[in-house]
């Protein structure tokens, strides 16, 4: 019964198919805006991991730093008890 009142040309089928192209359209536009979280999502985990890359490249040129310091210290120390010597 519902077939017989969907003939072509009809309102109903205007309707239905103009109802069918709104939903492939937001069907699409939702595709879209998924792919774009993916992508962001992607984004955000790669800059989460340079900036732990980051955080330790700094500590390791920090620890580097301290030790340059150390040594120069100590060698300063050992310029003094050498000249002290003299």
């Amino acid at each position: 019964m519902a077939k017989d009142s969907i003939t072509p040309g009809t309102t109903l089928e205007k309707s239905l198919a103009i109802e069918r192209d709104n939903l492939s359209l937001e069907l699409g536009e939702l595709k879209k805006a998924s792919s774009n979280v993916i992508e962001l999502k992607n984004e955000r985990d790669e800059l989460q991991e340079r900036v732990v890359n980051s955080e330790r490249e700094l500590e390791q040129l920090r620890r580097e730093n301290q030790a340059l310091k150390d040594t120069s210290n100590q060698d300063w120390f050992l310029y003094g008890g050498i000249l002290s010597i003299f």
